[in-house]
């Protein structure tokens, strides 16, 4: 359906791969700093996409933590809950798609993906420039409907 996203992603793999945590960082806030109109006030992560290893996420964690002294809320969502996320949960707000390690006991926010929203959590408009509920809150439930 979107042919160009795959190639997209595939060249973010490259520079995430190859360019370090605090130079991906500095470009970040460079290229805010010269923004004329929208400054970054908040970082999304892993929107198309996940962390291949724990390596990724310690990675995400110093670019996040740059990001954070630099007065940048960082959020994301990651379907790894097998992987460590506590230092990424104390410089960013993190969306899981499982409880199974009891992440979302531990700071995270559980993502639910359902056919029709039940009314009982709270609705992920599908479009962060109109919410930051992700960006906010910690140990809530997010439902989003399957499309």
């Amino acid at each position: 359906m979107y042919p160009d996203c795959l190639p997209f992603r595939e060249r973010q793999r490259k520079v995430f791969d190859t360019v370090s945590a605090e130079d991906i960082a500095l470009a970040l806030l460079r290229s805010s700093a010269r923004a004329k109109k929208h400054k970054m006030l908040n970082f999304r992560f892993s929107e198309a996409g996940d962390f291949e290893d724990q390596a990724d996420v310690e990675k995400l964690t110093a670019i996040c933590g740059i990001l954070k002294e630099n007065g940048v809320k960082c959020y994301g969502y990651t379907a790894r809950t097998d992987l460590d996320l506590s230092g990424l949960l104390k410089v960013a707000r993190v969306a899981v798609s499982n409880d199974l390690f009891g992440w979302h006991g531990r700071g995270a926010n559980r993502f639910k993906a359902v056919p029709e929203f039940t009314g009982k959590a709270l609705r992920c408009v599908g479009d962060c420039s109109l919410c930051s509920l992700c960006a906010r809150l910690t140990n809530k439930l997010i439902e989003v409907e399957i499309h």
